[in-house]
């Protein structure tokens, strides 16, 4: 049963407490109250509680990242190489189409 659930039923409880004319002051009526009020407390609570679902999250295994630094650098490191390769080819083909008369605006 959820918690709304729950609240619904003390909430037919409390009516038919009502409709039976149980006095306002009966220690039951009072306490189911009492319920009514804490459980209805208890929802607002769990709807703004922002680590509510933190069991159910996973967590990330990061003890592998040191090893894989080196990878990292590298792959780097290739990828300076081939930028640097893309711009010297494009000068190359800037200077050859300017030296052919093509006008550049690049």
């Amino acid at each position: 049963m959820s918690i709304n659930e729950l609240l619904e039923l003390l909430k037919q409880t409390k009516s038919k407490l009502e409709q039976a004319n149980i006095d306002e002051d009966d220690a039951s009526r009072l306490e189911l109250e009492g319920l009514i009020i804490q459980l209805k407390r208890q929802i607002i609570i769990g709807s703004t509680d922002p680590l509510r679902d933190i069991s159910q999250m996973t967590v990330v295994d990061v003890s592998q990242l040191r090893d894989l630094l080196p990878q990292l650098i590298q792959v780097i490191q290739d990828e300076q190489r081939r930028v640097a390769l893309i711009t010297k080819i494009v000068n190359i083909a800037k200077n050859g189409l300017r030296g052919a008369g093509v006008p550049i605006s690049l």
